[in-house]
C-alpha cells in the first residue's frame, strides 16, 4: 500500500459475498490471491445452526486488515436493522 502513493489503482479487490459462502482478495488488479474465505459445511455447524467460515491469509498480508475488509463485506451484505423507539 505505501508504494501506491497516487492511489491511481487499487491496492486490493475482493470477489465474491457471504451469499455464494465464499471470497478472494486480490493484490490490486493482478490474480495473486492474497487471502480467501470459505464456508465449512460440519455435522456440528448444521446441527446448531452456525457458520463456520475457514480464512486463509499470506504470511506477508496484514492479517488484521484482511480480516477488517471480511467484516466489512459481512456487514455490507447483513445490515442491522435499527428499531425506532
Amino acid at each position: 500500500m505505501a508504494a501506491n502513493k497516487r492511489e491511481k489503482k487499487c491496492d486490493f479487490k475482493l470477489k465474491g459475498t457471504f451469499s455464494e459462502d465464499s471470497c478472494k482478495i486480490y493484490k490490486g488488479n493482478s490474480s495473486t490471491i492474497v487471502a480467501q474465505m470459505e464456508k465449512k459445511d460440519t455435522v456440528k455447524t448444521v446441527i446448531l445452526g452456525r457458520d463456520t467460515f475457514e480464512i486463509k491469509i499470506d504470511k506477508n498480508v496484514d492479517h488484521a486488515f484482511i480480516i477488517s475488509l471480511i467484516i466489512i463485506l459481512y456487514e455490507i451484505e447483513n445490515p442491522i436493522e435499527v428499531k425506532s423507539p
